[in-house]
C-alpha cells in the first residue's frame, strides 16, 4: 500500500476558477476605465469626480477591488500553503501580514522553525 503524503493549498478547482474569473473581471474593467479615461480625459478634480458619479462606475469599481483582493488571498494563500512545509508557520505568516515577520529557516536536520523578526 502506498501512502501518499498531502501537503500544500490543493483547494482545486473552485480556487483556479476564482482566480480566472477575477482576472477576467479585472481585465474588463481596466478596458472601461481606459475607454472612459482617454474620452473624458480628466484634468483636474472635478472631471475625476465627474467620471465616478455615475452609479455604474462606482458599482464595477467595487467589483473589481473585491476582484482584486480576493485574487490576491488565493494567491498569497496558496503561495503560503503551498511553499512553506511547517502548518504553524504557514497559518502564522498568512494572518500575520503579507510582509516578512515570520522567517522559516530549515537547518541539517530538516526542522523547520518560526522565528519572529524585530524589526528597529
Amino acid at each position: 500500500m502506498v501512502n501518499r503524503n498531502i501537503t500544500g493549498a490543493h483547494y482545486g478547482l473552485k480556487d483556479w476558477l476564482v482566480q480566472r474569473v477575477t482576472a477576467v473581471v479585472m481585465a474588463v474593467y481596466t478596458i472601461i476605465f481606459g475607454v472612459v479615461y482617454f474620452v473624458t480625459c480628466p484634468q483636474d478634480y472635478f472631471a475625476w469626480s465627474y467620471i465616478f458619479q455615475s452609479q455604474w462606475m462606482r458599482i464595477i469599481t467595487l467589483v473589481f477591488f473585491l476582484s482584486l483582493f480576493w485574487h490576491a488571498w488565493i494567491g498569497v494563500r496558496d503561495i503560503y500553503m503551498d511553499y512553506i512545509k511547517r502548518t504553524r508557520c504557514a497559518v502564522f505568516s498568512v494572518y500575520n501580514d503579507i510582509s516578512p515577520d515570520c522567517v522559516c529557516g530549515v537547518d541539517d536536520s530538516n526542522f523547520v522553525e518560526c522565528v519572529n523578526v524585530v524589526s528597529d
